[in-house]
């Protein structure tokens, strides 16, 4: 079948539940590969035509495509709008889905915040924003996801848990900094991700993404580390006075010489007892399990934030200056399928942006403006 890529002659090929790739053939090579095809026709029976004809139709294809022909014709697109047949909407479950519950964090009346595994206070003027209450779930992905690939937007991975009220996993990084400027659109907000040229990012393929940048719109985006630590430790301004953590909360000065109090490196988000305890942090975190559960079914923290640590692993926005960084990007708040000492809430760790994982799903974050 004959196609158009930037108005020179070329042909697309579409293999049985492959993506299609329209790739430019000039006169000569169609009149070779034609002839080579023809040739080859005679000699076969029947039966076998078909057959052959597909295996030729590759072989051509990926001859033309082999020295970078097919990444050139993926991403060199602005003119083409690519419709792939084989992406079909994702199921959607009986999980009727719940658009997400943004929690307010005070951050702007914090001076300094103990952060890391050392428990260091980091003076910062850390500014208000929102975070979500639960994980991104496979009902609201399954949702967000079939409204974005009818406008515009590609992701390479469909994740797993759709159409559940799991917590979805599976995805890349870049699918999910394409679903939240998808999922920003949708809801009418500007979308935060740009990519060459600062226009919106629609295309999850790492070698159109791996340059993102976060704006300052208004719309979702993945929580910084800092603001998932400040999030997962925050205790408000009261002592606690229950189990270890009575004694333990570390304590930092906020603006009107306010005490502020947070969980220690070494808990869970919402634990009374360190990862050791495993009672306590059983109590407020699933781990140790074959697979996701449903969010918000262990008790959620100070601030109302459910599964800060425990039942899935989540992406964070990126903020290291160093290039060699830029494409592990990380994750933090542990999974349901690790032990205990992952839980923690200073614990992060960096895996590739274009890969995706067991267990690592994501939750949004928005600026306050």
């Amino acid at each position: 079948r004959r196609c158009t890529c930037n108005g020179i002659r070329s042909k697309k090929w579409s293999m049985p539940r492959g993506p299609i790739f329209c790739v430019q053939e000039s006169e000569g090579e169609h009149a070779s590969a034609q002839g080579k095809y023809e040739g080859s026709m005679q000699t076969m029976k029947n039966g076998q035509r078909n057959r052959m004809k597909r295996m030729a139709i590759a072989a051509v294809c990926v001859g033309m495509v082999g020295s970078g022909g097919l990444a050139e014709a993926m991403n060199t697109a602005k003119p083409v709008k690519y419709v792939n047949p084989s992406v079909k909407p994702l199921k959607t479950g009986t999980i009727t889905p719940v658009m997400t519950t943004m929690i307010h964090v005070p951050a702007s009346n914090i001076i300094e915040v103990p952060l890391g595994v050392f428990d260091k206070n980091k003076k910062e003027n850390f500014p208000d924003f929102e975070i979500g209450k639960t994980e991104v779930t496979g009902a609201l992905w399954s949702k967000v996801y079939n409204w974005a690939i009818q406008n515009g937007y590609t992701f390479e991975y469909e994740g797993t848990n759709v159409g559940t009220g799991k917590p979805v996993t599976r995805v890349s990084w870049y699918d999910v900094i394409v679903w939240t400027n998808a999922y920003s659109q949708m809801e009418g907000f500007v979308p935060v991700y740009r990519g060459a040229e600062n226009k919106v990012l629609k295309n999850a393929n790492w070698n159109v993404s791996y340059q993102a940048k976060a704006g300052k719109d208004n719309g979702y985006q993945l929580p910084t580390m800092e603001q998932s630590e400040i999030a997962a430790r925050f205790l408000g301004t009261t002592k606690p006075n229950k189990g270890a953590l009575a004694t333990e909360a570390k304590r930092t000065k906020g603006k009107g010489n306010k005490d502020y109090y947070w969980t220690p490196a070494d808990y869970a988000s919402g634990a009374i007892g360190d990862v050791m305890n495993n009672s306590e942090t059983r109590k407020v975190a699933w781990f140790d399990q074959k697979t996701e559960k449903t969010v918000c079914t262990k008790p959620s923290n100070f601030l109302k934030i459910c599964d800060m640590s425990g039942n899935a692993a989540e992406w964070g926005w990126r903020t290291e200056a160093n290039p060699s960084y830029s494409r592990e990007v990380p994750v933090f708040g542990g999974g349901g399928s690790t032990d205990r000492s992952f839980l923690t809430v200073s614990n992060v760790y960096y895996r590739f942006a274009s890969s995706s994982y067991e267990g690592v799903g994501f939750r949004l974050a928005r600026n306050v403006k």
